[in-house]
């Protein structure tokens, strides 16, 4: 959202997956049974922080035990379709 964080609507979810990513006492088998999809949004001119909390959710998700069903979208605010 602004320099690689979560904007407030997301703040919640996004902690709770990457601490749950991270915690020993949730194994990485805790979301076997999901199938997700990450679509990113983010502008280029923050360099390494372009599109990270979808890179990171994305990465938190999968060492949960998720199944990646698309590839990760990541949608630029630099481009705009004419």
């Amino acid at each position: 959202y602004e320099g690689g964080t979560p904007n407030e609507n997301t703040k919640a979810f996004y902690s709770y997956i990457v601490d749950a990513a991270v915690d020993f006492r949730v194994g990485p088998s805790y979301l076997q049974r999901l199938q997700y999809a990450v679509f990113a949004l983010g502008d280029s001119v923050y360099g390494d922080n372009f599109c990270s909390v979808g890179r990171v959710v994305d990465d938190s998700l999968k060492k949960l035990g998720g199944t990646r069903i698309l590839a990760r979208g990541m949608g630029d605010a630099q481009y705009s379709e004419k």
